[in-house]
């Protein structure tokens, strides 16, 4: 059992030192040493008297763990003790001690992998081998049903002949199973081994693909001496995984060989769906490697890499409830201009037709906002809202400026429509880098129409085809978050 964090709940797993002795009796093994300790197990080194061997002997701690636990803990023995590979830890003898359920397993004196990764990397045949094997050995895990979601180097042991073996299935899943022992929204395992879909609480959608990231964040440690990401704390490393690339190995390794880079940030694709599709195809694409044939791992063009930014999408478990609130203020916006645009046409002066339908929609709006956004009030709650509040009250503030500033040329307002779709273009432009890619197209396009409509300029049509502009571009975005709340829900 390991003593480095991992999360449950956004909890990190207390962690305790071994003790030199204990007390402890197990009929049928004598305890030698304890040698791990997590929140709910202990692992002691002991002496099988049957056969006279050393073994592994995993109990849950006295006192500890609700129904859950226990269960998760009998889980983990079952999920072993079905495994038979070269490269997996193997259980002896599952039982229980006075309602303390505890299984023995094989003894690996050399330590985890964990301990053989301090100090200097190592070299790339030795770290495609090592995750070679591993690979393999997952290849087995899947096979069998089963997702580890917390493969580490802590959880690698190193046998007496250098021979790494996966061990610590304490959060492990069913695969195919219609329920497991975490809710969505629950986070396992720990975070700079953890994929993105992990970090997210996204629990359903964890399969072998994380367990895939979870290699190539170990094949990435084993060639550069550290993980791809790292903070100060628990919560900031998630959010590098959530939010950030990592840096190419070989910026930090000028000896890595370029295949293991790519094969390295293959495996770390934020979308699953761009990783090794399995762990086989990642061993296999190790094989080729050690034996000189061509890789299917390739360098990421500049076409792809602009494919991507349009599709990344950040913050949305924060944004799908907005979805429905969007498509209802891109209806009032396009309202509110239809509206002026036909005070106009039938002879209304500017100032009312401006301001009347406006007046009607700032009341409306906060209605809304104390409805759908912002928490309860007109002010954010999170970091997610007070980018969005920047980005907007900013775009605000810049059209009222433009507003008087054509005001005090002696222009009306139907003149300022061409500035305020450039406005709206960089604005839409902002938010790509910060909430979603789309937004970059819809920035894009908004910037092309400026000049176009400039064609409407003192036409009483202005503010109708400016609001259309705007209702459609929020019929698309509310959209697209009304969609992503109907399938989380």
């Amino acid at each position: 059992m390991s003593n480095d964090p991992t999360l449950v709940v956004a909890t990190v797993a207390e962690t305790a030192p071994p003790a030199a002795a204990t007390t402890l009796s197990i009929p049928g093994y004598e305890i030698l040493e304890e040698v791990g300790r997590g929140g709910m197990g202990v692992v002691f080194k002991a002496r099988q008297q049957s056969l006279n061997r050393v073994v592994a002997l995993k109990m849950v701690l006295a006192g500890r763990g609700g129904p859950e636990e226990l269960e998760r803990f009998r889980a983990e023995a079952e999920a072993v003790g079905r495994l038979q590979h070269a490269n997996i830890v193997q259980v002896y003898e599952i039982d229980e001690l006075e309602g303390r359920p505890y299984f023995t397993l094989e003894f690996c004196a050399n330590g985890s992998l964990a301990r053989k990764l301090e100090g200097q990397p190592l070299t790339n045949k030795d770290a495609a081998e090592l995750v070679e094997d591993l690979a393999r050995a997952m290849t087995a895990v899947h096979n069998a049903g089963i997702v580890h979601r917390d493969l580490k180097p802590q959880n690698v042991l190193i046998a007496a002949d250098g021979t790494p073996k996966v061990t610590d299935f304490g959060i492990a899943k069913n695969a195919a199973a219609t329920s497991s022992h975490t809710q969505t929204g629950i986070i396992l395992g720990t975070p700079s081994y953890m994929a993105p879909e992990q970090a997210e609480g996204r629990t359903k959608e964890v399969g072998p693909e994380a367990d895939v990231w979870a290699l190539g964040a170990i094949l990435y440690h084993a060639l550069t001496g550290r993980p791809p990401f790292l903070a100060a704390t628990p919560v900031e490393t998630m959010r590098q995984v959530l939010d950030q690339d990592p840096l190419p190995p070989r910026i930090l390794n000028r000896f890595i060989d370029p295949d293991l880079d790519k094969i390295a940030l293959k495996c770390l694709e934020k979308d699953p769906k761009l990783r090794y599709r399995t762990a086989a195809e990642l061993g296999e694409d190790l094989r080729r490697y050690r034996e000189g044939e061509p890789i299917t791992a390739r360098s990421v063009n500049l076409l792809e890499r602009l494919h991507r930014e349009i599709g990344r999408s950040q913050h949305d478990a924060k944004l799908r409830p907005w979805g429905t609130g969007l498509m209802l203020l891109g209806f009032l916006i396009w309202i509110v201009h239809s509206s002026t645009s036909l005070l106009l046409v039938s002879g209304m002066p500017e100032w009312p037709a401006f301001w009347i339908p406006r007046s009607i929609f700032f009341v409306l709006f906060a209605v809304w906002l104390g409805k759908y956004g912002f928490g309860a009030g007109l002010l954010p709650t999170n970091a997610v809202e007070r980018i969005l509040w920047a980005v907007w009250l900013g775009y605000l503030l810049a059209f009222a400026s433009i507003f008087w500033v054509t005001r005090s040329q002696g222009h009306g307002h139907l003149q300022m429509y061409g500035a305020g779709m450039a406005l709206s273009g960089l604005a839409w432009f902002a938010m790509g880098g910060c909430v979603w890619g789309g937004c970059y197209v819809i920035g894009l396009g908004f910037l092309l129409a400026a000049p176009l409509m400039t064609h409407f300029d003192g036409s009483p049509w202005a503010p109708a085809v400016f609001g259309a502009a705007w209702g459609v571009t929020l019929l698309i975005v509310g959209g697209r978050y009304w969609r992503l709340g109907r399938r989380a829900g």
